[in-house]
This record gives C-alpha cells, sequence and structure tokens, in this order.
C-alpha cells in the first residue's frame, strides 16, 4: 500500500486478520449464529500485539519506526509520518467494530439465556403446582398476598404476633419490609396504597441494623430499602447505639475524621454517625504504634516481608504480657495472652502469624482462619490417606515416614533402603522401601513397625470405609498424643482439624479411600481455603 512498512504495525495487522478468521470460523456472520459459535467468539485470542494482558487496547506505537521505513525505501519522513497516521485510523476502527463485536454478541447470548431462563422458570412453576410445593420465595410472595388481599387473615396474624424483633435488619429487602409494615402497621387515612405509608401501631415493631455492615445485597438485600424504612419511622423513634468499649479515645477520633466524609449522603452512602468513646486517652501510653519491618535487600518478596511482620508481632505479643496494664472489671492488673486479639485484612497470609505465635510458646485461637489444608497436621493426615490407598504413591509414603508422625531421618530411610535384599527375580534392580516391602527386612524398628501398620490397614481398604480406616489408623499410630505433644500450648485446635478430617471422610463410601485421598490432595494442592475445626 505505501511501498514500506513497519514491523510492530504489521504483527498488528496480523493479529487482526487472524481474529477475523475466528469469527468466521465460529460462524458469526450468519443470520443464526449458534449458542456455540457465539461463546466461542468471546473466547478468542486477543493477541499482546493489540491487547494488553487485561484484554485492553494497546496503544499502537512506531511513528518513528515508520519514518525510518519511509526514508530506507527513498521517500520523505513525512510519508513515514502520513503511513503511520492512515495505519493508527484503521486500527482504531478494528478496535472499535471488534468492540461493538463483542458487546453485540454478549447482548444476543443475555437474550438466550434470558428466553431459557423464562422457560425454565415456567417449567418450574409448573412442577411446584403440580406436586404442592412453595420455594423460599414463594413463601414470601404468597404471603405477601395474603396479607394484602386478606384483611382478616392481617388483622388476626397481627393480633397473634403483637411485637415484633427484627435483628440485621439492613440486610432485609424491599419484599420482607413491605410484609412487616403489612403485619405492624395500619392502613393510612388518606388511602395511600404505598406499604411504608402504613402507620405503625405502638410497639409493635422494633429494628436493630447497621447500615455499614449491609452485606447481603447479593440475595436481594437493599440498603436503600432500610433508609426508607428509617424514614418513615422517623427520627423521633431512632435510638442511635454510638458507644464503643474497646478502643482509645484517640483511635476513635482518628477514625470518625476519616469516615464522616466517605460514609455521608453526599457520597452516596447510608450516612455516617460519629461513634462515642468510653475509654478516655491515657496520657502515659501511646494509643497506636507503628511497627518497623526490616528486611535484607531492595525489593524483598511479599512473602519474605510478610514473615518478617509475623516475627515482629510475636514479637510485640511476648512483650506485652505481663509488662503492659491492662483495666478490667475488677480493676488494673498485668496483660495476659487472652488479652491480646490480631486482627487481619482478608487475604493476609494469616497462617505465618501462627507458625511465628506458635513457635514462641503462645497459643493461637483462629476465629476465621480459613487455613485448614495448610496445617501441619491436615498435610500429615492426607500424605496417611494416600499411602494407604495407593502403594504406588511413593511420594506420599515418604513423605509420611520423614514427616512428624513417625519422624525418620533422610539418612535412616536411606540406610534401611541399603539393608534391604536384592530381588532374586530382578538382579538388576536397586531394592527400596515402600508401602508392601516384606517387614522382616527392615532393620530399623520403628520403620518395621510403621510399615506392618500400614500394611495391615491397606488390606482392609476394599471392605471398610475411609472414615473407619482413617480412625483406626489415627488410633494406631497415636496421632491425638503426638499431637498433644507437639502442640502444648494449642493441641485442642490441632485435635479439631483431627476430627473434621475425619468427619470430611464419612461422606465416602467403601472403597472410597482413593477417591477421598485424591480430592484431599487436589484440595491441599489448589490451596483451597477451608474453615478449620
Amino acid at each position: 500500500l505505501f511501498g514500506f512498512q513497519e514491523g510492530k504495525t504489521s504483527a498488528a495487522c496480523q493479529a487482526f486478520i487472524a481474529i477475523a478468521k475466528a469469527l468466521n470460523d465460529h460462524g458469526v456472520a450468519t443470520d443464526m449464529p449458534a449458542s456455540r459459535g457465539l461463546i466461542g467468539a468471546t473466547l478468542v485470542d486477543r493477541d499482546l500485539a493489540c491487547f494488553t494482558k487485561t484484554e485492553g487496547k494497546r496503544k499502537l506505537q512506531g511513528k518513528g519506526a515508520w519514518e525510518q521505513a519511509a526514508v530506507a525505501a527513498g521517500k520523505r519522513k513525512a510519508d513515514g509520518t502520513a503511513a503511520f497516521n492512515d495505519c493508527l485510523d484503521r486500527y482504531d476502527s478494528c478496535h472499535e467494530a471488534f468492540a461493538a463485536l463483542t458487546a453485540s454478541i454478549a447482548s444476543s447470548l443475555l437474550a438466550r439465556i434470558v428466553d431459557a431462563m423464562n422457560g425454565l422458570l415456567i417449567n418450574w412453576s409448573d412442577y411446584k403446582r403440580a406436586a404442592a410445593l412453595l420455594d423460599f420465595d414463594d413463601l414470601l410472595y404468597t404471603a405477601k398476598e395474603l396479607l394484602a388481599s386478606k384483611e382478616e387473615v392481617r388483622q388476626a396474624l397481627a393480633k397473634r404476633f403483637r411485637h415484633v424483633l427484627v435483628d440485621e435488619f439492613q440486610d432485609t429487602d424491599p419484599l420482607q419490609i413491605e410484609l412487616l409494615w403489612r403485619l405492624c402497621g395500619e392502613a393510612p387515612g388518606d388511602g395511600n396504597p404505598e406499604p411504608l405509608a402504613r402507620v405503625l401501631r405502638p410497639g409493635a415493631l422494633f429494628l436493630v441494623g447497621d447500615p455499614k455492615q449491609a452485606i447481603y445485597r447479593f440475595r436481594g438485600a437493599d440498603v436503600n430499602a432500610y433508609l426508607d424504612a428509617r424514614k418513615a419511622i422517623g427520627k423521633k423513634a431512632l435510638l442511635e447505639i454510638v458507644a464503643n468499649f474497646r478502643s482509645l479515645e484517640p483511635i476513635l477520633d482518628f477514625v470518625n475524621a476519616r469516615f464522616a466524609k466517605p460514609l455521608s449522603f453526599e457520597a452516596g452512602q447510608p450516612g455516617f454517625t460519629a461513634l462515642a468513646a468510653t475509654r478516655p486517652a491515657e496520657n502515659d501510653r501511646l494509643a497506636v504504634a507503628a511497627l518497623d519491618i526490616q528486611v535484607d535487600g531492595e525489593k524483598p518478596a511479599a512473602n519474605v516481608l510478610r514473615d518478617a511482620e509475623a516475627e515482629r508481632v510475636a514479637e510485640l505479643c511476648t512483650r506485652l504480657v505481663g509488662n503492659l496494664q491492662v483495666q478490667d472489671r475488677d480493676g488494673t492488673r498485668a496483660c495476659r495472652l487472652g488479652d491480646i486479639a490480631l486482627l487481619a485484612p482478608v487475604g493476609t497470609d494469616l497462617w505465618r502469624f501462627e507458625e511465628a505465635l506458635e513457635q514462641r510458646g503462645i497459643p493461637v485461637s483462629t476465629q476465621a482462619g480459613k487455613g485448614f489444608f495448610r496445617r501441619q497436621e491436615i498435610q500429615d493426615l492426607i500424605a496417611l490417606a494416600r499411602t494407604i490407598a495407593d502403594a504406588r504413591d511413593t511420594l506420599a509414603f515418604g513423605a509420611l515416614m520423614r514427616g512428624p508422625l513417625v519422624g525418620l531421618s533422610e539418612a535412616e530411610l536411606l540406610d534401611i533402603s541399603e539393608a534391604l535384599p536384592v530381588d532374586p527375580a530382578r538382579p538388576d534392580r536397586l531394592p527400596y522401601l515402600n508401602l508392601w516391602t516384606d517387614p522382616t527386612h527392615i532393620n530399623h524398628e520403628l520403620a518395621r513397625r510403621v510399615v506392618t501398620l500400614l500394611q495391615s490397614l491397606a488390606k482392609r481398604t476394599r471392605s471398610t470405609t475411609p472414615y473407619m480406616l482413617l480412625a483406626d489408623a489415627i488410633s494406631l499410630l497415636d496421632v491425638r498424643a503426638q499431637l498433644r505433644q507437639r502442640f502444648r500450648t494449642s493441641a485442642d485446635r490441632a485435635l479439631a482439624n483431627v476430627d473434621l478430617f475425619l468427619e470430611t471422610a464419612s461422606a465416602y463410601d467403601v472403597r472410597g479411600l482413593r477417591a477421598f485421598a485424591r480430592d484431599m490432595r487436589t484440595n491441599w494442592e489448589d490451596e483451597l481455603r477451608q474453615i478449620e475445626g
């Protein structure tokens, strides 16, 4: 077209040609493309020559390169500039066309999903009616219709439930609010049909809620409905609970100043109410302290920083105990471990802090931890289950024998393997220790006893449930006693996790140990976030 070209622009051109071919292969140019084709079209590769890693539009650059290519071809520099501008217009047009096409495809797919769901809802409604069933939404809607259409029923229920208390009111939806107002209120004299226009009977409805804690929007909860209900009740009937018993006054002053504007009505939020301190500032003590975290290197990895932070926090907790004076109902006393609470943001590697604390002998009780599969006792039990389930899983067998449950060293395992006799049928093969090694050939007493126990358990995998097998294994290997010894200050937590592991195994039937072990391994490798026992 120009008699010369530039490499990056050519690559972008080829990328769009490939996209056009892929879209054509999915049949999107037909009058009625198949849904499979539309879905495939949304998944076409976005080449990095045209798109960023987040699939946004990549800026086309190369004006200087176009000018150099023009000069190299014996043309003017201005010809290169003109060529670049022309390509830039075409490049932008391709992006605009592709964005319009993908938006159209998305709209078409959404319309088809809606049509399909409408048909499904009709079938579902017909089925429920034929079977005389109601789901959760039906209970709400039919109750509302009953109260709205049958005044005698509404009056009877209002007399029966004269006082209604609703906790966590910020998580209610408009339908539930209408039910409450119909049950606890009477129709207004002006005939206004709006539910919130009904006049509440004195003392009939008591609501407790905090709009800053509204978390169920995905389920239909609407904080605006909460605000409308609060407005309908009126300011005279509102009681604001603002006393804070946790933090000192300087902390609350800081919080109130920082959050007043972001949570205000002007910011589109439900409004901010300042917290009132019940604990005044203490002149000789800090209310807030910042900890310096020092690690080697200019740009340390995130996990290194987190480990250093965990160690610093554990050190601070150790220093606080017995040194800091705290106030309780009986007066002033020295700080105990139970007085300390650590609050961490979502996504923090909580297990790093737990390990740092436990290494200092500090007992830990996690209230919202989801590191079940990170716990050492669970990894030990997974290795145990995998070993019994599959003798070919020598990696799990080695992890079990070398792990805390058995505790053999690498040197001991090598000595055991080296002392094993050579198989006469395969003299060229080195002997190695595995689940089905003859125990009489094992010259280590603990290893011989453990292998004997494991073999007896493995022989029962086809006739016993995973729960019973693992329960017997835990008993025979004295797992609980070991955990009490290993976690002297936090054994209850580890033992609860063992019970939860067994409870999980109870869902698997006879011969299900291999499936259970596979699922547990997958959960561990995927770092599944599961709440502990």
